[in-house]
C-alpha cells in the first residue's frame, strides 16, 4: 500500500515546482559515509529555514466567516504541502546516493507528521465552520486546494471518509471534482491498517510498484468495467495511468 512518503506519487501531477532559492551543499560522490551524514544534515537545516520562511508568510487574521480568507489559507497551506513533498522527492533523488534514501527519509518523516498533523487541524476548523469548500460559493481551485489537504490527512483515516460522505453528496451537483472525490475514496478504502475497515477501492488510483517501472493497483471492486468506472470521473484508462509509474517505480 502507497503510505507516507510513497503516497505522494500519486499527485505528481499536481505538484508544481515551489522550491524558490534554495542553497544545498553537495556531498563529492567520492567521500565517505560521514559526509554524507553531514550533507543529510546541511539539507534538512536547509529545509527548515526555508519551510520557516514559508509558513510566516501567512499573516492574514483569521477569519473564518470570510471566503477570501479561507480561499488564501487553503492555497497557502498547499504551497507549504507541495514545497515538502518536492523536497523530500528531488533531494534525496538528486544528490544522495540510493543507499542513504532510506536515513534521510527517516529523518524527514518528522515534517510530514507535523506539517500534515497542522493542516489537518485546520481542515477541521474550516469544515467544522463550512460543510465543504463548494465549487460554487470559494471556486474550483479552492474546491481541489481542501481536497489535497484532505487526501493528505493519512493520520486521520476516520477524518477522510467523514469529508468523502460529505463530497460523495456533492459530486452529482458539480459542487466538488468527480475526479477528486475518486482519488479520496480509494484513499479512504486502502487506508486502513485495521483490515476489517479496509475495503476495496473503486477507480484503481492506489497501489504499489511490483518492479522497476511497474504498478499494480490494489483490489478494486469491478476490474471487468474499470475503464468505464474511470472514464465517469473523469480518468483515464488503467493502462494510460500505469504508464505513469514507468519512471517513478524504482
Amino acid at each position: 500500500m502507497i503510505l507516507g512518503l510513497k503516497r505522494s506519487i500519486l499527485l505528481l501531477a499536481f505538484i508544481t515546482g515551489l522550491f524558490g532559492n534554495i542553497s544545498i551543499v553537495h556531498a563529492d560522490p567520492d567521500s565517505n559515509e560521514n559526509n554524507y551524514e553531514i550533507e543529510i544534515s546541511n539539507a534538512i537545516n536547509t529545509f527548515e529555514a526555508e519551510l520557516l520562511k514559508k509558513e510566516q508568510s501567512f499573516t492574514t487574521p483569521q477569519d473564518l466567516n470570510s471566503i477570501a480568507w479561507i480561499q488564501a489559507k487553503l492555497e497557502h497551506m498547499v504551497e507549504v504541502d507541495q514545497f515538502m513533498r518536492n523536497f523530500s522527492m528531488d533531494y534525496p533523488k538528486e544528490h544522495l546516493p540510493s543507499e542513504w534514501h532510506k536515513a534521510f527519509n527517516e529523518q524527514f518523516t518528522s515534517f510530514y507528521q507535523r506539517i500534515d498533523g497542522n493542516h489537518t487541524e485546520w481542515m477541521k476548523k474550516i469544515l467544522k465552520a463550512h460543510h465543504w469548500v463548494t465549487v460554487s460559493k470559494f471556486g474550483k481551485k479552492a474546491d481541489h486546494h481542501a481536497w489535497l489537504l484532505v487526501q493528505h490527512a493519512d493520520n486521520d483515516p476516520d477524518f477522510q471518509k467523514e469529508v468523502l460522505l460529505r463530497l460523495e453528496k456533492l459530486v452529482d451537483s458539480k459542487e466538488t471534482n468527480p475526479t477528486s472525490f475518486a482519488y479520496l475514496f480509494d484513499r479512504v478504502a486502502a487506508s486502513y491498517n485495521d483490515e476489517s475497515k479496509r475495503m476495496k477501492q473503486r477507480y484503481a488510483t492506489q497501489g504499489n510498484c511490483i518492479g522497476k517501472g511497474m504498478w499494480e493497483p490494489l483490489p478494486v471492486e469491478d476490474p471487468e468495467n474499470i475503464d468505464k468506472i474511470r472514464a465517469s470521473v473523469g480518468l483515464g484508462t488503467l493502462e494510460e495511468y500505469k504508464s505513469f509509474f514507468k519512471d517513478i517505480c524504482p
